[in-house]
């Protein structure tokens, strides 16, 4: 995998933890623009999500995350995970204005 010479600068990048939910275990490289809908691998591309997040984004796209300090609070983090998983991705596989449900402060312009 060609994106995987660039996974130690984006885990400094993104301070070592999920760029949703700031988990800092299982993290995996997220293609922003994903591979089957023409996503590249350059840098630029790329993101750091924890497992759960990664797997409850699936095939859809998701605008790039901004770099967040990792989870201190595990209850907040469980929180976030829920709401990524139960309500934004649900309803960015149905209605095309997705960008709706996601914080402003959550994207990167």
């Amino acid at each position: 995998m060609a994106y995987q010479k660039y996974r130690a600068k984006l885990l400094e990048k993104y301070n070592y933890c999920c760029a949703w939910c700031g988990e800092t275990q299982n993290l995996h490289i997220d293609h922003v623009k994903t591979q089957k809908s023409g996503g590249g691998d350059d840098y630029e591309n790329l993101q750091i999500l924890c497992v759960n997040c990664n797997c409850s984004k699936k095939e859809w796209t998701l605008p790039k995350l901004k770099p967040r300090e990792p989870a201190t609070d595990r209850a907040k983090m469980l929180r976030r995970k829920r709401v990524f998983r139960e309500l934004i991705m649900p309803f960015r596989r149905t209605y095309a204005d997705y960008k709706f449900y996601i914080p402003k402060k959550e994207l990167i312009k």
